[in-house]
């Protein structure tokens, strides 16, 4: 059980790096996001980039995979494995929001 004020480790990111299958892909998607929306940088709180950008790719490949297999992970408590602790990170440094979330999805006709 990771503690409430953990931050990842500069193992844990190497680690996640050397583990992640399409950490790349991932990468570069999060570091456009955070060049797009400044907001994302000020969760670095006085960290290193790179320390955020790697725990928000976390996040991504986490959302990203297969959704059963992580909710069924989740509900086991499985060990999270070398990007658990990065995920969790992520998960907090992702800023809050209150108020009205609206889609830019369409609805299929006849719905």
């Amino acid at each position: 059980m990771l503690s409430r004020d953990h931050r990842s480790t500069a193992a844990e990111r190497v680690a996640y790096r050397e583990s992640a299958a399409d950490f790349q892909g991932h990468s570069v998607s999060v570091r456009q996001m955070m060049t797009q929306r400044p907001g994302l940088r000020a969760a670095a709180g006085g960290e290193a980039m790179e320390a955020v950008a790697t725990d928000f790719t976390a996040v991504l490949d986490l959302l990203g995979g297969d959704r059963q297999a992580v909710a069924a992970g989740l509900r086991a408590r499985v060990p999270p494995g070398a990007a658990g602790g990065l995920r969790a990170v992520g998960l907090r440094r992702l800023p809050s929001f209150t108020g009205v979330v609206f889609s830019s999805a369409s609805r299929r006709p006849g719905r």
